[in-house]
C-alpha cells in the first residue's frame, strides 16, 4: 500500500487485520481519496493469506447497493452504486466528489451502517 501511494499506511495488527480497511475514521487519517486507496488495494489482495478474504457475497450485495443510495439521499447526489468483482467490492468515487467535507462523513457515518459488520467498508471491525 505505502509503495502504490498510501504512504502513512498502516502494518496489520497483531491478529493480520488491516484496521484502515475497515475503520473510516482509521481511513480518514491516511489522508488519501478513497478512489487512491482503492487502487492502491486491489494492486496487493492477492498477496493476503488464503482465509483473510473478505469476499463479499450475492447475499451481501443489496447491502452496498442500499448504503450507495443512502449516501445519495444524504445529499451526495452523484454517489457511485459498488463494483462488485469477483468476491471484491469497490465504491469508484470520481474525483468531482469530495470525501473530506462534514456532510460527506456524517453521510458516510451513517450508511455504513447499513453494511454487515466486519465486511468492507462497515465502519466496524466486528
Amino acid at each position: 500500500m505505502r509503495s502504490h501511494g498510501v504512504p502513512n499506511f498502516a502494518d496489520p495488527s497483531s491478529s493480520g487485520a488491516f484496521t484502515e480497511l475497515k475503520n473510516r475514521t482509521a481511513l480518514q487519517q491516511l489522508r488519501v481519496s478513497a478512489s487512491q486507496l482503492m487502487t492502491a488495494s486491489h494492486d496487493w489482495v492477492h498477496l493476503l493469506p488464503a482465509g483473510h478474504s473478505q469476499t463479499v457475497t450475492l447475499q451481501q450485495q443489496p447491502d452496498y447497493l442500499r448504503a450507495a443510495a443512502c449516501m445519495r439521499s444524504h445529499g451526495i447526489t452523484n454517489f457511485p452504486d459498488p463494483v462488485f468483482s469477483g468476491g471484491d467490492v469497490s465504491f469508484p468515487i470520481p474525483s468531482s466528489i469530495d470525501t473530506h467535507p462534514t456532510q460527506f462523513t456524517q453521510a458516510q457515518q451513517t450508511c455504513e451502517k447499513l453494511i454487515p459488520a466486519g465486511h468492507p467498508y462497515s465502519g466496524s471491525a466486528g
